[in-house]
């Protein structure tokens, strides 16, 4: 996992988090909270399994900017 993608993971979290040195965030949220870091994961991956496509010279959809 890259920089990025970490980066993108704590914002989500600090989004639906509240506090300066401990974070707490309302278990009403939780459910989206992890919805949103499964959706930047699964991004991360689907790009990664792209660009590795294209490396080996396939076609894939796997990458949204290839057509």
């Amino acid at each position: 996992m890259n920089s990025s993608t970490k980066e993108k993971i704590k914002e989500a979290i600090e989004d639906y988090c509240e506090g300066i040195e401990f974070l707490e965030f309302s278990r009403a949220n939780f459910d989206a909270m992890i919805n949103d870091i499964e959706r930047i994961v699964e991004a991360e991956r689907r790009s990664d399994t792209g660009w590795e496509a294209e490396f080996r010279g396939e076609r894939n959809s796997f990458r949204g900017d290839m057509e």
